[in-house]
């Protein structure tokens, strides 16, 4: 059986098994348990697996998640700040929104990286105008 398939069959058990502290994730072509306590997965498969969770609006996961990724890795901290807000915001939690917005534009501040500052900016005006503070937006 190919790793897709084992992949596509342990889709809903995954995200039980991540609430149990263990996470799945595929490595070099292979199929790896790991226990999140000990042992994490790389940064980006961490990230990909809060974001995969917020899209199956599996949200106290993806934030879970997305918390981990962010204590264990700050060089991630400005991505997982983004999914963070861009979650509470489909939760309809602007202020939570706004606040990791923030976060990641605080980090893209320091390192300098306008664009995706302005990307940030941007967003955060968004969750404002939701709240109709217009001021602020």
């Amino acid at each position: 059986m190919s790793v897709q398939a084992v992949c596509k069959i342990l889709i809903r058990p995954f995200f039980t098994t991540l609430c149990l502290h263990f996470l799945f994730f595929v490595a070099n072509g292979k199929l790896t348990l790991l226990n999140a306590q000990t042992n994490l997965p790389p940064p980006d498969s961490l990230l990909l697996q809060g974001v995969a969770a917020a899209k199956e609006h599996q949200y106290n996961l993806a934030i879970s998640t997305l918390k981990l990724c962010t204590k264990a890795y700050p060089s991630k901290a400005a991505n997982c700040a983004y999914e963070l807000a861009y979650t509470y915001y489909q939760l309809k939690n602007y202020k939570k929104a706004i606040e990791y917005y923030n976060n990641a534009i605080d980090v893209f501040s320091e390192i300098n990286d306008d664009f995706n500052k302005s990307i940030f900016t941007a967003n955060s005006g968004l969750a404002y105008l939701k709240l109709k503070d217009y001021n602020h937006a």
